[in-house]
C-alpha cells in the first residue's frame, strides 16, 4: 500500500473509533470495570482481542474489498451505503437515547453498540466491508453481562434436574 492509501485508512478508522470512543466510553469502562472485579463476566475482557484477532485474520479480505468501477454502478452502490450507513446510526440513536431514559440505560447503551459500530463502517468504507466485518461486529452483543445472568437461573435448574436424574438412575 502507498502512503497516501495508509493515511486514507488511518482516517477513516479513527473515523469510526473516536465517535464510538466519545459516545460509549462511560458504558464501556462500567462494563470492564465490573469484569474485572466479577468472576462471573470474565469473558468480557477477551472479548476485544478476539474482535482483533479476527479482524486481522480478514485484513487482506479487508484490502480486497473496493467499490467496484462504474458510473451508475458505483453511484447505486454509494446510494444503498449511505441509506444502510444512516438508517444503522438511527435506529441505533433512538435505542441510545431511549435507554437514557429507563431504569435499564446501560443494556440499552450496550445493544445499540454494534448498530452503531455497523453504521459507520457502513458510511465510512463500505457495505462489502460491513459484510466482511459482521461477524467481529455481531461479537459486540456479548458485551451485555446482564444477559447471561437472566439465563443464570435455567442453568442453575438444568444442572440440578440432570444432577437429579444422574443420583437416581
Amino acid at each position: 500500500l502507498s502512503l497516501r492509501s495508509r493515511i486514507a485508512i488511518i482516517v477513516r478508522l479513527l473515523a469510526v473509533l473516536v465517535p464510538l470512543v466519545a459516545i460509549y466510553w462511560q458504558d464501556l469502562d462500567l462494563v470492564f470495570r465490573e469484569a474485572l472485579v466479577n468472576d462471573f463476566m470474565n469473558y468480557i475482557l477477551i472479548l476485544p482481542f478476539l474482535i482483533g484477532y479476527i479482524i486481522y485474520r480478514k485484513r487482506k479480505m479487508l484490502k480486497a474489498v473496493s467499490p467496484l468501477s462504474g458510473d451508475e454502478r458505483e453511484k447505486r452502490i454509494w446510494t444503498s451505503q449511505v441509506i444502510t450507513g444512516i438508517s444503522l446510526l438511527a435506529i441505533s440513536f433512538i435505542t441510545y437515547l431511549f435507554g437514557s431514559h429507563t431504569s435499564h440505560a446501560l443494556e440499552y447503551h450496550l445493544l445499540s453498540l454494534p448498530l452503531f459500530v455497523a453504521g459507520s463502517i457502513a458510511l465510512v468504507f463500505n457495505l462489502e466491508s460491513l459484510k466482511t466485518l459482521l461477524f467481529p461486529i455481531s461479537l459486540l452483543f456479548f458485551i451485555q453481562p446482564y444477559v447471561i445472568q437472566l439465563v443464570n437461573p435455567f442453568w442453575s435448574d438444568l444442572a440440578w434436574i440432570s444432577s437429579t436424574i444422574a443420583y437416581n438412575l
